[in-house]
């Protein structure tokens, strides 16, 4: 097997995994999500949780995560959409691993771990993402209080089996009827929806 792959082996490491889902979500060229997808990751990799971890979902989490924070939850979706089809990563799993990096983002001025920090500060290199308004503390656990709120909201509906509230997908105003919406839209991308009453 070596042979024939020409000893040429790569690591399974998380920033791999990145790269390749900025690609797939066409955001390779929006350097500010790549730095702060980058970021986000950093933070993380010094802590002991991550090393139970698959690099791939490493890598997704802190996709998602970034978009969700520079952007909005409308620029996360994609994430959401790709990994359970096609990496068997679970919605639930790829958010709730998201919000533990969220949750050190928004506490690393009081780790003793600055390394990410200072090093995603420079301007001439990582665009100062780590002083950018949207990574403080603030805006980040505003951030993490709506994913908390979408996830219990999600978990009420999916424990009523979608009685009542019918969800709307990404905001959009065309809504469908329940069944249609059961064959079109599977339930495990909750998070990419916002509930709206009918």
């Amino acid at each position: 097997v070596l042979c024939n792959m020409n000893f040429e082996l790569v690591q399974a490491d998380p920033s791999l995994f990145l790269r390749y889902f900025l690609y797939l979500t066409c955001n390779s060229h929006d350097q500010m999500i790549i730095e702060a997808s980058g970021f986000l990751l950093e933070l993380v990799l010094v802590e002991i949780w991550p090393m139970g971890t698959r690099p791939s979902l490493l890598g997704a989490a802190a996709l998602f995560g970034a978009l969700w924070v520079m952007k909005d939850r409308l620029a996360a979706s994609p994430v959401l959409t790709l990994m359970p089809e096609y990496f068997k990563i679970s919605e639930e799993v790829l958010v709730n691993t998201s919000m533990k990096m969220l949750e050190t983002l928004s506490n690393r001025y009081s780790s003793p771990y600055q390394g990410a920090q200072v090093k995603y500060a420079s301007r001439s290199r990582h665009c100062s993402v780590a002083q950018h308004m949207r990574m403080q503390p603030d805006m980040v656990n505003s951030v993490l209080e709506h994913l908390r709120q979408i996830s219990q909201e999600s978990s009420s509906l999916h424990k009523n089996k979608m009685n009542g509230p019918l969800m709307t997908v990404l905001g959009r105003n065309n809504t469908v009827s329940k069944n249609k919406l059961k064959k079109k839209i599977p339930t495990v991308y909750k998070y990419s929806y916002h509930i709206t009453e009918v």
